[in-house]
């Protein structure tokens, strides 16, 4: 006998078969996605280590060289006849203006080989070959990206240090670069400058890489809904059950049955969200209040060494 697979619309017929709704009837059927959902995202943020909604990451990014010329047309968001570096859309091109704002920064918007379209109009005079440099560049993040886990920069079998910075701290960070030297690569996390629908999460790192690099960490993954029939839940096939008792309780609270009916699906939902976490938990999660550890955790102390807690510095 095949193993039950309880996919979107095996899930959907169970609800409404626990509750005497309609197969056919299309609100019945909505109402079960929409509470299959709910329930869906109920166990997900129920506790944020939830293995399978971690995704990896790796974004090669970075290019030979953070530099360049064009032609910039006054009162034009175009750029031509670039040559060195062609920027991809959403890095941050500055070039002087002025004299005023010696590296004022242009959001590029799209792209070619030897062209380039800015957000905004270059305001001054047009000048031909003109320098310009790239001060931060932009990687896509993947479309289920929810927040980032662990990111760090590999390059040359080299880990140098990259720091996260809030998307204010980082405008900050490049408006204050001008005076002072980084020895650090920063990155932030913002929404497509763009915007661009739906919305899509962009890494925007800091100072721009002139070598090519990778971007290597984890993710946490949100959570996709249910529509499609063949659509399938985030966790995995054995942890399935789970989300059917919890659909049996949101749906029992919907339809205002019982209260004794209703706090029976709670106490059953529950209770296998209590066997399914403790499946995931990890040694490091329940200790031996016995062992005998060093302050880090990290390594098992000898028979008969001594502690040096509080009570023994006396």
């Amino acid at each position: 006998m095949a193993v039950e697979a309880y996919a979107h619309s095996t899930l959907r017929d169970r609800v409404i078969d626990e509750f005497g709704l309609s197969k056919t009837d299309a609100d019945d059927k909505a109402i079960a996605t929409s509470i299959l959902n709910e329930a869906q995202s109920f166990i997900s943020s129920s506790r944020p280590d939830w293995p399978w909604r971690i995704g990896d990451l790796a974004i090669d990014v970075g290019a030979s060289t953070t530099g360049g010329t064009g032609t910039f047309t006054q009162d034009s968001v175009s750029v031509t006849s670039v040559a060195v570096v062609t920027p991809v859309a959403r890095d941050i091109l500055a070039a002087s203006e002025s004299a005023t704002r010696p590296l004022e920064g242009f959001l590029v918007s799209a792209y070619s080989p030897t062209t380039a379209t800015l957000q905004s109009k270059w305001r001054s005079t047009t000048e031909a070959a003109k320098e310009f440099t790239l001060v931060s560049g932009w990687a896509a993040l993947p479309a289920d990206f929810a927040r980032v886990k662990t990111i760090k920069m590999v390059q040359d079998d080299i880990e140098p240090n990259l720091i996260y910075k809030s998307p204010l701290q980082m405008k900050m960070l490049k408006l204050r670069s001008r005076q002072i030297d980084l020895n650090h690569q920063f990155y932030t996390v913002v929404p497509d400058p763009l915007a661009a629908e739906p919305i899509v999460y962009y890494l925007e790192f800091f100072p721009y890489l002139s070598d090519r690099s990778l971007f290597a960490g984890s993710y946490w993954r949100d959570v996709p809904a249910l529509s499609g029939d063949s659509d399938q839940p985030i966790m995995p096939r054995e942890d399935r059950p789970t989300l059917l008792q919890f659909a049996h309780w949101l749906m029992s609270r919907h339809l205002k049955l019982d209260v004794s009916r209703v706090q029976d699906y709670r106490i059953t939902a529950f209770s296998m969200l209590k066997n399914m976490s403790q499946f995931y938990e990890l040694s490091a999660d329940v200790p031996d209040e016995k062992a005998e550890m060093d302050p880090t955790g990290w390594i098992n102390s000898p028979p008969g060494y001594p502690k040096f807690g509080r009570g023994n510095l006396v």
